[in-house]
């Protein structure tokens, strides 16, 4: 499908959601009717560039309320310009999307989280702290990938508050958490960014017997990233070794192999 900039700049213009969801439902994506990611991000981008804040959240509200998940994807780029005029609306707007019944839009929703946190991180992360404790498992999902995300920006300062709620969600049971959490938010995120910290905070944790937190800490050393620090990532790793559960042991082994590859 070809991106016609004017058409949807003049459908956005007329707030003519109908046509710009036939547009967006025209194309294909992962076998299913969807525009593909990058037309899916100019979109978002045309929205940013010609709708003032209170017009992006307009249009997210209306496609927030649309069937076809792909709306719903567009909305994820769009709520956060509310954030500074209505904040409790903005943050009610993106519980909808994190637990959205559509995987994708709960992949975009992360982005969103992790957007949100880097516009207000002092009041933002608090929020996301109390949210792992009271939060569905999607909602502490999109939390630690947004955490991830974030680490990206390499903010040294907001190295240990994010790692702190990170070691709240090692904890938590649920595989649609975990499986998103140690592999690629700990590893991919937070060690390839602030790695001594990671380190440090791996360390410590694989002294204790939580079978969630251990499981979390060997497959951070699945990251590619890992296969920088594969002295310290072996001696952490020689912590986790004596421990029988299978889980945890799979994690282990496929942290050694992950390693050898250093």
């Amino acid at each position: 499908m070809d991106f016609d900039r004017d058409s949807i700049a003049r459908w956005i213009e007329r707030e003519d959601v109908d046509r710009l969801v036939r547009f967006l439902m025209s194309g294909t994506h992962h076998g299913k009717p969807g525009a593909p990611a990058a037309t899916k991000l100019a979109v978002v981008g045309l929205f940013r560039e010609l709708c003032s804040e209170a017009q992006q959240v307009a249009w997210a509200e209306r496609l927030m309320a649309r069937e076809e998940q792909v709306a719903r994807v567009i909305a994820c780029g769009l709520v956060a310009a509310g954030w500074k005029r209505g904040r409790k609306a903005t943050l009610g707007r993106m519980r909808a999307l994190a637990e959205d019944p559509d995987w994708e839009v709960r992949e975009w929703a992360a982005d969103l989280y992790a957007g949100v946190l880097a516009l207000d991180f002092e009041r933002v992360l608090p929020l996301y702290r109390k949210w792992a404790d009271e939060g569905s498992e999607e909602i502490r999902r999109a939390i630690a990938l947004a955490l991830g995300k974030r680490a990206k920006a390499r903010v040294v300062s907001e190295a240990a508050p994010m790692l702190a709620v990170m070691e709240v969600l090692m904890a938590m049971p649920g595989s649609y958490l975990q499986k998103n959490l140690g592999p690629f938010a700990l590893g991919g995120g937070f060690l390839s960014r602030f790695p001594e910290q990671t380190l440090a905070l791996c360390r410590r944790l694989s002294r204790g017997k939580n079978e969630d937190v251990r499981w979390n800490v060997a497959m951070a050393f699945t990251s590619a990233a890992a296969r920088k620090h594969r002295e310290a990532g072996e001696k952490i790793l020689e912590r986790l070794a004596d421990d029988a559960r299978p889980r945890v042991a799979r994690a282990v082994a496929k942290a050694h192999k992950n390693l050898a590859r250093a």
